[in-house]
């Protein structure tokens, strides 16, 4: 009897030990996740600041910026849909 017990107590000890490595893990990669998103929302600000800053000291538009920039012209859209909500 004295076994059985053991070993269920065993068993219970590495499931909480399971449960608490996939909690850590969960975490983990949700910071990892969140940094990611940050670093490319700051990066997207960034270029959305740079976007300005040639429109307003060139005298240019929206266009001629990205373009001076490099911005892919298939992100175009998104920068002149933020250029207009802000």
């Amino acid at each position: 009897m004295s076994i059985l017990f053991d070993q269920e107590k065993i068993w219970e000890i590495e499931k909480q030990h399971i449960r608490k490595k996939e909690r850590a893990e969960g975490r983990a990669e949700g910071r990892a996740e969140g940094q990611a998103e940050g670093r490319a929302e700051g990066t997207r600000n960034a270029l959305l600041g740079s976007i300005r800053a040639l429109m307003e000291s060139m005298e240019t538009t929206e266009e001629h910026a990205m373009t001076l920039l490099k911005v892919p012209q298939e992100e175009w859209d998104q920068y002149k849909k933020l250029l207009a909500n802000s």
